[in-house]
């Protein structure tokens, strides 16, 4: 027996050496000096759904992710498949979940859906590696479509994305810092590390580390907004939380604080100072105290809340916390982001929507018992925000 024990102490002596010299050599990883992540994603096709999850994706392919580019004009007529309509973030957000919806579930009809688009954005790159429709100057569309690219990539091999991407990281690196705190660009501009860091492990380009340096630097300080966060209770009692679209209306958005609370998370990978690292523990737990919801969200209809049962949280905002959740536990290995996106994912991101997914409420509430038109003490959006329908307002 103690033969047994020496035989199976040295096998596994031998396999953490390996494992700890080779590292995952079946998936990219952080290349250095990058800190290597707890968990690593694994890219789109390398598992199939089954089961319930499978049923969910199937329904959402049948109802308004499958069909809205049939009958919804942003779409139907959008710049960013040619057309001579909508060229912001619209057609990009579509494609965000259509691209992956499309080839998890194989999907021929979807993903025939998703040719002309993306035929159409890997032809669109210009010299100085820009890229989009001619009318979008903004970058902020460019960050969500990255996504979208890299997520094609992850599913066909495509070699042109990965053109597009390099060339686009390199436009950031010759041109100046754009990341102004009264823009979407700007307070959202860590959007573009996410991509930025998935590129890297595939290029192992320096000039990448730098842009992302560079964005970091350059853009909204959601590290000391987090540690020092200003729109607590006596910010709501003394109606000091701002209702509007300006630079200090923009870091009390709802969306905006969702996609940010990852950010310090994300930038921990390069900076590797813990104080990032606590940054986000800090900001999650002043949401909560602040503005914290049934359900694991927090609340914005469309600004911060409070705790309120009565106030509403976008279905944005839920996704968009989801999304940061997922990444957060990739950094982190942390099991409480796990929990706190299970929370989510099986009780306020369903709520928002029919069970056909035909439909979607923009404003959930906690102690909603009417979905109606009355009259609700929301901070900016409209009364028709708690119908289920296709657009808000």
């Amino acid at each position: 027996m103690s033969k047994l024990y020496l035989i199976i102490g040295f096998i596994f002596l031998l396999f953490f050496h390996c494992s700890k010299e080779s590292g995952n050599i079946h998936y990219p990883i952080n290349k250095p000096p990058l800190l290597q992540t707890k968990f690593v994603k694994l890219p789109l096709r390398c598992i199939r759904p089954g089961g319930w999850l499978r049923d969910q994706l199937v329904t959402q392919s049948q109802g308004l992710t499958g069909h809205l580019d049939e009958f919804w004009p942003d779409l139907i007529h959008s710049a960013w498949r040619g057309g001579d309509g909508e060229s912001w973030e619209r057609g990009p957000y579509y494609l965000d979940g259509l691209v992956p919806l499309a080839y998890l579930l194989e999907d021929e009809r979807l993903i025939e859906k998703t040719k002309p688009w993306i035929e159409w954005i890997l032809n669109s790159g210009q010299a100085d590696g820009w890229f989009g429709p001619e009318t979008n100057k903004d970058r902020w569309p460019l960050a969500v479509t990255m996504k979208v690219i890299a997520q094609y990539y992850e599913a066909t091999q495509d070699p042109r994305a990965i053109k597009l991407l390099t060339s686009y990281f390199s436009y950031l690196r010759d041109n100046p810092p754009d990341w102004p705190d009264n823009a979407w660009r700007g307070v959202r501009a860590m959007e573009n590390a996410v991509t930025g860091y998935w590129l890297y492990r595939r290029t192992g380009d320096p000039d990448i580390l730098k842009v992302i340096q560079s964005i970091q630097a350059n853009s909204f300080d959601w590290v000391s907004y987090f540690v020092k966060f200003p729109w607590d209770t006596k910010a709501l009692d003394e109606n000091r939380i701002p209702h509007n679209w300006k630079s200090d209306g923009l870091t009390a958005h709802v969306v905006n604080v969702a996609m940010a609370i990852k950010y310090p998370g994300i930038w921990y990978q390069q900076s590797q100072e813990e104080h990032f690292q606590e940054t986000v523990y800090l900001g999650i737990k002043n949401l909560d105290k602040y503005h914290g919801q049934v359900g694991g969200r927090f609340s914005g209809d469309e600004h911060l809340s409070g705790k309120r049962p009565t106030q509403g949280t976008e279905l944005c905002a839920v996704v968009e916390y989801m999304h940061s959740l997922e990444k957060l536990i990739g950094v982190f290995g942390d099991p409480h982001f796990g929990d706190r996106l299970e929370l989510l994912a099986y009780n306020a991101l369903p709520g928002t929507m029919t069970p056909d997914c035909w439909a979607h409420q923009y404003d959930q509430q906690a102690n909603q018992v009417f979905v109606s038109n009355d009259k609700r003490e929301w901070s900016t959006n409209g009364n028709a925000s708690n119908i289920y329908g296709l657009m808000p307002n």
